[in-house]
C-alpha cells in the first residue's frame, strides 16, 4: 500500500536542520523544503515515514505535522 505523507519537522538550529537535510539527500529522500531550522519531507511509504521519523527523533528534530494519505 502506498502513502502520501509530509512531515515537517524542525531542530534546534539552522545546523543541525541542513545536517539532517543531508542525511536525507544521501539516503536518497527528496526534500520539498529547508528553511531556517525547518525541514519538509514527502514520502510514499509507511516504511519511509517511519525510518525519517526515526532518525529525526535520534537526532533531537520535533515533528510538527504528520500528514499522512492512505492510497487503498
Amino acid at each position: 500500500m502506498s502513502v502520501d505523507a509530509r512531515l515537517i519537522i524542525t531542530f534546534r538550529d539552522n545546523k543541525a536542520a541542513q545536517d539532517f537535510n543531508g542525511w536525507l539527500y544521501h539516503s536518497g529522500y527528496a526534500t520539498k523544503t529547508l528553511f531556517q531550522n525547518t525541514v519538509t519531507v514527502d514520502l510514499s511509504s509507511h516504511g519511509d515515514r517511519v525510518v525519517v521519523m526515526e532518525e529525526a527523533t535520534r537526532r533531537r528534530g520535533k515533528i510538527v505535522k504528520d500528514d499522512v494519505r492512505d492510497d487503498y
